[in-house]
C-alpha cells in the first residue's frame, strides 16, 4: 500500500528535478565534472578560468533537463559511451579537416587568433565540458528532436529554426555583429547535418555526440588552440 502511495505521488518542484536528473545516464557524471571544474576551476588555471561562465551553463543544463522529456535526451539515456566517444572523435576529426581546407581557402582568417599557453587547458576544459555538450543538447538535441519533422512545402525546417535560434543566442557574443551572426547560423547548420551523417551503414548518425565533436573542435580552432596560435 505504502508502495502504490509512493509510486503515485505527484513529483514537483525540486523532487520533479532530481527524478529527471537521476534517469539521465551520461548527465550525472556531466554534472558532476562541470561542478567540479566550476568549483575549483580558478584554484587550477587561476583568473584565466572563467567562473561566471561555467555556471552560467550549468544552470542552462539543469534548466533543460529539468523542463524536457526524457524522449528528447535519446543520446544521453541510450547511447552507449563506446559509442558516444567514437562518434565525438569522428565529429571532431571531421571538422579539423574541414577547417584546415577552409583556412587554406580563406588566406588563414580563421586561424588568425592567438591565445596565451597559460588560457589552453581552461579554454579546453569550457569549450569541451560545458559549451559544447550544454548547446549542442539544447539545439541538436531538444530542438532538433521537436522541429525535425517541421516542413514548409520543400524546406527542412528544423535545421533552419535551430540554426537561427543558435545564431540569436550568440548575438551579445559577437556584439551584435552581422557578419558573425551570419557565421554561427551557417555552423549551426553544418553540426545539425553532422548529427544526421552516418560513419558507416552499419552504424547511426552521429547524433548530439558527433555535434559535441565538431563544435569542441571548432571552438578551439578559432580561439588559436588547433591552428598554431599559441603564445
Amino acid at each position: 500500500m505504502a508502495y502504490e502511495q509512493l509510486k503515485g505521488f505527484k513529483r514537483n518542484g525540486l523532487e520533479e528535478f532530481l527524478f529527471r536528473l537521476t534517469n539521465l545516464q551520461i548527465a550525472i557524471p556531466l554534472m558532476f565534472v562541470m561542478l567540479f571544474l566550476w568549483i575549483n576551476g580558478t584554484g587550477i588555471w587561476g583568473a584565466y578560468w572563467e567562473q561566471s561562465t561555467a555556471l552560467v551553463y550549468i544552470l542552462m543544463f539543469a534548466f533543460v533537463l529539468s523542463i524536457t522529456s526524457k524522449s528528447s535526451f535519446v543520446w544521453i539515456t541510450k547511447v552507449r559511451f563506446k559509442e558516444g566517444a567514437l562518434h565525438f572523435f569522428i565529429g571532431f576529426m571531421l571538422m579539423f579537416a574541414g577547417l584546415i581546407i577552409l583556412d587554406r581557402v580563406l588566406n588563414s582568417s580563421l586561424s588568425s587568433n592567438t591565445i596565451a599557453s597559460s588560457a589552453i587547458y581552461p579554454a579546453i576544459a569550457l569549450t569541451a565540458f560545458f559549451v559544447a555538450p550544454v548547446e549542442e543538447t539544447i539545439f541538436r538535441g531538444v530542438l532538433k528532436e521537436y522541429t525535425k519533422d517541421w516542413k514548409l512545402y520543400f524546406l527542412p525546417l528544423g535545421i533552419i529554426l535551430t540554426s537561427g535560434a543558435f545564431a540569436i543566442t550568440h548575438y551579445a557574443v559577437y556584439g551584435g555583429q552581422i557578419q558573425p551572426i551570419w557565421w554561427a547560423f551557417l555552423m549551426g547548420g553544418v553540426f545539425y547535418l553532422g548529427s544526421n551523417f552516418r560513419p558507416s551503414k552499419k552504424n547511426g548518425p552521429m547524433g548530439v555526440p558527433g555535434a559535441i565533436g565538431m563544435h569542441t573542435c571548432y571552438n578551439l580552432f578559432i580561439l588559436g588552440i588547433l591552428s598554431g596560435g599559441i603564445v
